[in-house]
């Protein structure tokens, strides 16, 4: 005997649910649109290190980047690590800003994430991977220039650890990142290690995310089995 097939009432909703759940998986995910961590643990260098402020001077260290995919930014990973004593500073404020290329160094601001935790010593054996998560969400395009910039108070002693792979330049000024206490200046070959996550751009003639067509096929389904129904 075959089982007793779910009325419309029942399965409807349920499908709908289904299909909301499956879109809003794919609307949430994140994925990683720049990168410029050494493949395999501990994923960076330990080797090298960049100044963000030495207890007297507040650098502000930009670094260039061009995503690999669009996407509407969700959030930056980075590595750091501090000289100063736990029991002196416990906790310190990172700030990171998102800036538009002006000419080969940053322009307008475009989004700010602020840190403010503990920070592991830069000599530790194990660093953590610290990350943030966006509020604005400012659309990042496929192949175009941005800045990513650190920035922190003068007060602490900060280090920005490096990709040693020379795979970009460092511009720093010292003071704020608009320039007022100096011109931003090309520095090393190396890079400070981050990662930019976004969440793909939806628009555009690509093909649908599988949340979209396990609606479309739910939806047909749904049709089809309130035809059969009403026969």
């Amino acid at each position: 005997m075959l089982p007793r097939m779910l009325s419309a009432r029942v399965l409807v909703p349920r499908v709908l649910i289904l299909g909301g759940l499956a879109i809003c998986g794919s609307v949430l995910r994140a994925d990683t649109i720049f990168t410029n961590f050494i493949a395999g643990p501990p994923q960076f260098s330990t080797e090298g290190i960049i100044p963000v402020t030495d207890n007297q001077f507040d650098y502000s260290i930009a670094e260039e980047f061009t995503p690999s995919a669009s996407g509407d930014l969700s959030g930056i990973q980075f590595v750091v690590g501090t000289s100063d004593s736990p029991d002196i500073v416990p906790d310190h404020t990172i700030t990171l800003g998102i800036y538009a290329d002006n000419n080969g160094a940053p322009g307008a601001a475009l989004d700010t994430l602020t840190y403010s935790g503990v920070v592991a010593p830069e000599n530790a054996a194990t660093i953590p991977i610290l990350s943030l998560t966006s509020v604005n969400h400012p659309d990042l395009t496929l192949g175009t220039n941005y800045w990513l910039i650190m920035d922190g108070p003068a007060a602490d002693s900060l280090v920005w650890f490096q990709n040693l792979a020379g795979d970009s330049g460092i511009l720093k000024t010292a003071g704020t990142t608009d320039g007022s206490h100096g011109d931003w200046i090309a520095n090393e070959a190396t890079q400070g290690v981050f990662e930019i996550d976004g969440t793909p751009d939806s628009s555009g003639s690509a093909a649908p995310e599988p949340g979209s067509w396990l609606l479309m096929v739910a939806g047909m389904g749904t049709i089809a089995f309130l035809r059969q129904a009403r026969r």
